[in-house]
């Protein structure tokens, strides 16, 4: 998990370096971003995907305590499945217009113009 962090991290310092001597621009509403399910969503999935893949004990402790008949109704690879549905529903979530965050963007693009 910290090598990911570290990779993240990484690419938000050199995003801010490439933006302050190029000519890249972030949007005017990225502060609005971290707002929409989207982002949460696929934030969520992407965490618990990566916390799977470095502490995978955990996932097998958790499984070894689910009674019998419950496992016999999920796949063993359940929390994997929905690392992926939390990533799907945030791309899906994209599409879908919050009408809040849609005012206070439009308000932001126009005092960028």
């Amino acid at each position: 998990m910290f090598y990911f962090l570290t990779f993240v991290l990484g690419i938000v310092i050199v995003l801010f370096i490439v933006h302050k001597y190029t000519r890249l621009e972030f949007v005017a509403h990225a502060r609005l971003l971290w707002k929409t399910w989207s982002v949460w969503l696929i934030g969520a999935g992407t965490a618990l995907g990566v916390y799977l893949s470095a502490v995978p004990d955990a996932l097998v402790q958790v499984w070894l305590m689910l009674p019998a008949d419950l496992k016999a109704a999920l796949p063993v690879n359940v929390a994997q499945y929905i690392s992926y549905a939390l990533i799907a529903l945030g791309v899906i979530s994209k599409f879908i217009r919050q009408p809040k965050l849609d005012q206070q963007r439009k308000e932001l693009e126009k005092k960028d113009e």
